[in-house]
């Protein structure tokens, strides 16, 4: 006998799996109940709507990201390596999760009206990490700002071209790569 936890885990893994082959914003209720062989009815037992299902998909994927980008950046040496990280880490993933998905506007305007906690408490964390990196080598002299506070908040609005997912898809995967080291080359010599 399934557990309800282990329901409504196989419920987000079947979610995930259409989310990626098809997009979070044409995946349906119905598609993730047909995949699990059950009626939608019974998936409203587990969570109230298809936006609730993408809000626990994205936890979970942005948890996972967290602690992937957290365990990269123990392993990085060098103050900027570290900062690059943050940033291609992230790019990468937002990619993923975003190619298959042509209805950004949507999804964007989704996140927005649920206030999907998911996304501030990600870009909490950005930021968080942003700040810890920069002040470290700030404070041990490695990197040269008069105000850290005022360095993390300029390297957080940068992150824009990570995060936003209408500048994410506008350009082609490697092109969009490309742009980011670039713009974190540009970065780095303003910290120098």
């Amino acid at each position: 006998m399934t557990t309800k936890d282990e329901m409504r885990q196989a419920i987000l893994a079947a979610a995930q799996c259409l989310f990626t082959r098809y997009g979070p914003v044409k995946t349906s209720v119905a598609d993730i109940a047909r995949d699990l062989g059950m009626s939608p009815a019974n998936i409203y037992n587990f969570y109230p709507s298809r936006d609730a299902i993408m809000e626990a998909v994205g936890t979970q994927n942005l948890i996972a990201l967290r602690q992937d980008i957290t365990e990269e950046i123990g392993r990085t040496s060098g103050d900027w390596a570290r900062i690059v990280v943050l940033f291609m880490s992230t790019a990468r993933h937002m990619r993923d999760k975003l190619d298959n998905e042509k209805d950004i506007l949507r999804l964007q305007a989704l996140a927005t009206k649920n206030r999907w906690a998911f996304v501030e408490d990600f870009h909490a964390f950005l930021r968080r990490t942003a700040q810890t990196v920069l002040c470290e080598a700030i404070a041990a002299g490695r990197l040269n700002h008069p105000e850290p506070q005022f360095a993390v908040d300029a390297l957080f609005d940068c992150m824009i071209s990570v995060l936003d997912p209408v500048l994410i898809l506008k350009f082609e995967r490697e092109d969009h790569l490309s742009r980011i080291t670039a713009q974190l080359n540009l970065l780095e010599r303003a910290f120098r």
